[in-house]
């Protein structure tokens, strides 16, 4: 935990810091034009009061019936290390093609997230779905915002999250001094970087979230391969010029890579088309 603490509170130092807007007056996703990748990450602690974090997604923990949150920030007091409000706001801008993503979260509810959750895979990997969180609170306000865009199509909204997904700094957790060190949806898109597994859970969760919003009909899985995650997007109709990870039950299973943002949608690397694939359904 120390290790994690040192590697964090060394990003904020050497990243530089931007003036952002409080939570209350967020731009929509397409004010802020850029075209740099998105990569280029930027993050800054704004010390305010987190409630009204909770206020802008209606965020309402199921636990805080039973547990004392005087702050409302989804952390009870016995964790909180300001339990009466004014705890730092975290704060998270990925640069997409035409627009740019701005994320806050308070530094109470994140840290909390890293010291209540298991670290580590079971055997054969039995609690991988596990570390898939539609229902996380940065999950569906991402998709919320998404949903606000009108005029697009199904497949546009599914490019916009693998695009968001392969904008997450690839590193792997043999350059964090960790033989393996899973993280949860809200950890990666706040920390900005991750390895394969990591982005492909955010992506994971984005797809479902968006499914539960909209309905849509495509199945969701995550596709492990001997080295690698990627995720599995199940859809009826074929996509024209993009060859199915594999075939099941009338869905056509497209391999979407999160690592990288050479990979075209549904376009599986030429390095794992032989490769054993075992499927993990959500």
């Amino acid at each position: 935990m120390n290790q994690i603490i040192f590697l964090f509170l060394i990003n904020l130092i050497v990243w530089p810091v931007v003036a952002v807007k409080p939570v209350d007056d967020v731009q929509p996703l397409n004010a802020l034009a850029g075209d740099e990748k998105s990569a280029r990450v930027k993050i800054a602690y704004q010390p305010r009061d987190a409630r009204p974090f909770a206020r802008l997604i209606n965020y309402q923990p199921s636990f805080l019936n039973d547990v004392d949150d005087d702050d409302q920030d989804g952390v009870p007091n016995k964790w909180d290390a300001h339990p009466l409000g004014g705890d730092p706001m975290l704060n998270r801008i990925f640069y997409l093609p035409n627009q740019s993503l701005q994320l806050q979260l308070p530094y109470d509810y994140y840290h909390y997230q890293i010291i209540n959750k298991p670290r580590t895979f079971t055997h054969e990997f039995g609690n991988l779905t596990d570390f898939v969180t539609p229902t996380e609170t940065l999950i569906y306000y991402i998709v919320g915002r998404q949903l606000q865009n009108e005029g697009l199509t199904e497949l546009d909204h599914i490019q916009y999250f693998v695009t968001l997904a392969q904008s997450i700094d690839y590193l792997g957790d043999e350059e964090t001094s960790f033989l393996e060190y899973p993280k949860y949806p809200v950890e990666t898109l706040i920390d900005g970087v991750g390895d394969c597994e990591d982005s492909s859970f955010v992506l994971a969760s984005l797809l479902l979230a968006y499914q539960q919003k909209t309905g849509a009909d495509f199945k969701v899985v995550l596709l492990r391969y001997p080295k690698h995650l990627a995720v599995g997007l199940g859809l009826k109709e074929p996509l024209l010029n993009t060859v199915p990870a594999l075939t099941e039950n009338g869905y056509n299973y497209y391999h979407l890579e999160t690592t990288n943002d050479k990979w075209s949608f549904g376009e599986q690397p030429t390095h794992l088309e032989k490769e054993e694939i075992i499927v993990h359904k959500l």
